[in-house]
C-alpha cells in the first residue's frame, strides 16, 4: 500500500469529505522522492457499552457483545468503506476505510486494498 501520510485531525473524527482524504498514499520513486499514488479515506468505528458514551475500540479484538457499534460505515463516490476492522498496528483503532487509487491505474479495480502494480523493492516503487 505504499507509505501513508495521515492526518491525525481528520482521522480522528468520523466526518468523511471526498475534498480532505484522512490519508495520502505514497511510494518512493527510484531517484529520490515520492509519488502520490492514491488516498485512504477512514473513520473509526464508534461503540457504546450498556449506558455508556460512544468511544474508540483499539483492542485487538472484538468488543463485547453487548456493546453496540454507533456509527455505521460511510459512503464515498457511491462505496460503502470496507470494515469495521481491526487497527493495522498499535494504536490504531478499529475503522472503516476506502482506497482510491486515482494516480496509479490498479487492475484490481479503482478501490481495491492493494495495487497489484506496485510494489517497493528496496525502498523503491516499481510499476508493473
Amino acid at each position: 500500500m505504499g507509505i501513508h501520510v495521515v492526518n491525525p485531525a481528520l482521522a480522528g473524527d468520523t466526518n468523511v469529505d471526498l475534498a480532505r482524504p484522512e490519508v495520502l498514499l505514497y511510494m518512493p520513486k527510484p531517484n529520490g522522492g515520492y509519488q502520490l499514488v492514491g488516498v485512504e479515506y477512514f473513520a473509526p468505528v464508534l461503540v457504546r457499552a450498556p449506558g455508556g458514551a460512544p468511544q474508540p475500540w483499539f483492542a485487538a479484538g472484538p468488543w463485547p457483545s453487548d456493546w453496540q457499534i454507533v456509527n455505521p460505515a460511510p459512503t464515498l463516490l457511491g462505496r460503502t468503506f470496507d470494515g469495521p476492522m481491526p487497527g493495522h498496528e498499535p494504536g490504531m483503532p478499529w475503522h472503516y476505510d476506502l482506497h482510491v487509487w486515482a494516480w496509479q491505474p490498479n487492475p484490481a479495480g479503482d478501490f481495491a486494498h492493494f495495487n497489484p502494480r506496485l510494489s517497493c523493492t528496496d525502498g523503491h516503487v516499481s510499476a508493473r
